[in-house]
């Protein structure tokens, strides 16, 4: 079992959408993990969000921040 496995497995368990930075810089889906290559060590579980001009989706690192949209 790959690293990207065993965090797609926590995810998917704890109800996550996919994994945040803390600064905003990215996010991905559960289902597309670390498409850049890799997962930050400030990369956190979050919450899917819905997109606007700039970006299809973000992924936010609190519930409260999916229901301000």
């Amino acid at each position: 079992m790959t690293v990207l496995e065993i965090v797609r497995k926590y995810l998917e368990q704890e109800s996550y959408d996919g994994l945040c930075a803390p600064y905003g810089e990215c996010g991905c889906k559960r289902d597309d993990l670390a498409p850049c290559g890799e997962i930050g060590s400030e990369c956190s579980p979050g919450f899917l969000k819905d997109g606007d001009d700039e970006a299809d989706f973000y992924i936010v690192c609190t519930r409260e921040a999916v229901s301000n949209q």
